[in-house]
């Protein structure tokens, strides 16, 4: 699948806005899940927040849930390990996380980092943090310069 920088960038403001101390965000693999017998018997059920349909009227399930995977896998979220295949449990964004949302939380900035990342040829995760950061970095210094 390719990685859509759309998608992460939503998953991301979307755990941001969702977590806290006590709170956690739950994204399920609706696929898997409705072939599941017992569903998240202990938790009292498996409904899909409000959160997570809101992503899937923008995102296709598979895309959603690779996505919110890749996210754990890059450091961006921390999760809940031991839990089923089907279910992310996120406790927060890791401070990579927090980083990279501030970075590319305006939307005309973020618009920026894509077109400079597909000028440059190169739309990794670790490519768009570079960029995202050195777009920040290059504003402050605007700032800075006499007028």
């Amino acid at each position: 699948m390719r990685l859509n920088l759309d998608c992460i960038r939503d998953i991301l403001l979307c755990v941001e806005s969702e977590t806290g101390l006590h709170k956690y965000c739950i994204f399920y693999d609706i696929s898997t899940m409705q072939s599941v017998s017992d569903c998240l018997e202990d938790d009292g059920g498996c409904s899909v927040c409000d959160y997570q349909e809101e992503l899937l009227s923008r995102y296709e399930n598979d895309e959603l849930f690779y996505h919110v995977r890749y996210c754990i896998e890059s450091g961006l979220l921390s999760h809940l390990k031991g839990r089923p295949t089907y279910q992310f449990v996120i406790t927060d964004l890791t401070p990579k996380g927090h980083d990279f949302i501030e970075n590319i939380r305006n939307d005309n900035i973020f618009n920026g980092v894509k077109s400079i990342a597909s000028k440059v040829g190169s739309k990794s995760l670790d490519a768009v943090i570079s960029i995202a950061s050195n777009v920040v970095i290059e504003l402050i210094r605007a700032q800075f310069l006499p007028r």
